[in-house]
């Protein structure tokens, strides 16, 4: 007998989702003028602290946390958190443990997003924001972020008839790619809103340790609990290594909310994650973070030298490890993108992979070693004729 093939037909919200981030570099069929050259990948997000090879890995260090250890960790973090932010936490109410950054956000949309409800992203970001909502049935409504306005949020964007019934709003400060990081100000303001709308605030902070800046926190602003969280990453956070390793401050409500929906699929804490978590929060910030701290400081340098040559101009604020830069007449960002990858095998993000406001600007990443950056800037200045990116 022979059985007939199964159609596979996907979800249709597999067909609404927002491409990846770097899905359009260098798809062009063009030859290189390096065909043997390596790639100078400045694209992409690096993190520079890389594993102990003394830390031992046995039973026990790769064995989920207990409650115990989880409390601790809930504990150490309101302790940091009042540090940091002057901001109280009720460590078993208001902090919530769990994976990575990415998958915290899901959870999120998962957790509070209904088929055909409205979720605020911003206009240029991390396409992450919208894939979730995209993913969780409802309608990304994407708010205005432009260099006119210092790359903020405007309150022209929330007093609509879709501010009125968005169910919650993404922030993203300090902002990728832009480096934008939000005012006592515009805290204020977007508290005003949501409090008025009844719109939850989800603040990305996944950057905010690598600068000396200490941006805000939103809760650190009367009222930012009432209607809101943060998101951080242990790793950028605390310069722990790479690990999909995250935590939640901020409204009960919605720390309960992301309670309930890990039960679905839960993904334990190793204990390996909670120590080196618990060590590096008492001595915040550590040598690791100090040293991508210095990494990021003196790289900037060698990307705005490499930035000069291009003719590009540097518009962003020096607060995430991303160097944001215009475009001389709001060229084409793929364009110029392809160019630099055909002709000096140098890979930076076009602009409008974060939206449509991104297009007429590049985003180099930071963390690369110096070195790399003076290459670069060798291989340009080489063959300078074919790198015009701003005529």
């Amino acid at each position: 007998m022979v059985t007939k093939k199964v159609v596979i037909e996907k979800a249709n919200r597999m067909f609404q989702l927002p491409p990846p981030l770097f899905s359009l570099l260098h798809k062009e069929k063009t030859k290189t003028s390096f065909l043997r050259t390596n790639i100078l990948n400045f694209s992409k997000f690096n993190w520079p602290v890389e594993t102990d090879s003394e830390l031992t890995f046995d039973s026990e260090s790769l064995s989920p946390a207990g409650d115990k250890k989880i409390q601790q960790l809930k504990d150490a973090v309101s302790v940091w958190f009042e540090k940091r932010h002057n901001v109280s936490l009720i460590p078993e109410k208001e902090v919530y443990i769990g994976s990575g950054i990415r998958n915290i956000i899901l959870n999120l949309g998962l957790s509070f997003i209904d088929r055909g409800e409205l979720a605020f992203v911003p206009g240029l970001g991390y396409p992450h924001y919208r894939r979730t909502v995209a993913a969780c049935g409802g309608e990304a409504i994407a708010y205005e972020l432009n260099e006119k306005n210092s790359w903020l949020p405007q309150k022209e964007s929330f007093e609509t008839s879709a501010g009125r019934v968005a169910k919650l709003m993404f922030l993203n400060s300090p902002h990728n790619p832009t480096g934008a990081t939000l005012t006592a100000k515009d805290i204020s303001f977007l508290i005003r809103v949501a409090a008025k709308e009844n719109i939850m605030l989800i603040n990305d902070a996944a950057y905010q340790s690598l600068s000396e800046l200490n941006p805000l926190s939103i809760l650190s602003i009367a009222g930012g609990k009432n209607v809101g969280v943060e998101l951080y990453s242990f790793s950028y956070t605390f310069g722990l290594p790479a690990l999909p390793f995250g935590f939640v401050v901020g409204n009960r409500e919605i720390i309960n909310g992301l309670k309930q929906i890990e039960r679905l699929s839960p993904q334990p804490v190793l204990n390996l994650y909670a120590d080196l978590a618990l060590s590096a929060m008492k001595q915040f910030p550590n040598s690791p973070l100090k040293r991508v701290r210095r990494l990021i400081s003196q790289n900037y340098g060698e990307v705005i030298k490499l930035a000069e040559l291009l003719g590009l101009e540097e518009v962003g604020q020096r607060s995430v490890p991303f160097l944001w830069c215009r475009i001389s007449g709001r060229k084409s960002s793929l364009r110029a993108a392809n160019l630099l990858y055909r002709q000096g095998r140098i890979m930076a993000v076009p602009g409008n992979e974060f939206g449509d406001s991104g297009e007429g600007y590049l985003r180099f990443s930071l963390t690369e070693t110096s070195e790399r950056y003076v290459e670069a800037c060798q291989r340009i200045e080489k063959k300078r004729r074919f790198f015009k990116i701003s005529k």
